[in-house]
C-alpha cells in the first residue's frame, strides 16, 4: 500500500531508537502514550518501541468514522 518495507532487523533497530528517544524526552515506565496514526508500517515500530521502555500504549486511527 505505502511501498515502504522494513526487515525485522530494521524494525527492531528503529523501535529501540524510538523507545530511547521517548526516554530522552522524559517518558518513564507507567506513562501513557496515545498514538494517533493510521495503519502504516511505522505503527508497530513506534508501538513496540514505547512498550519496550515500559510506556503504556493506546492507539487511535484518524481514519476511523464516528460509528467505529
Amino acid at each position: 500500500m505505502t511501498g515502504r518495507e522494513y526487515s525485522y532487523e530494521m524494525a527492531y533497530s528503529m523501535s529501540r531508537k524510538f523507545g530511547s528517544a521517548l526516554k530522552r524526552l522524559g517518558a518513564k515506565k507507567g506513562d501513557c502514550l496515545c498514538m494517533v496514526v493510521p495503519n502504516i508500517p511505522e505503527f508497530p515500530i513506534a508501538f513496540f518501541g514505547a512498550a519496550g521502555v515500559g510506556v503504556i500504549v493506546t492507539s487511535m486511527n484518524p481514519t476511523y468514522r464516528p460509528g467505529e
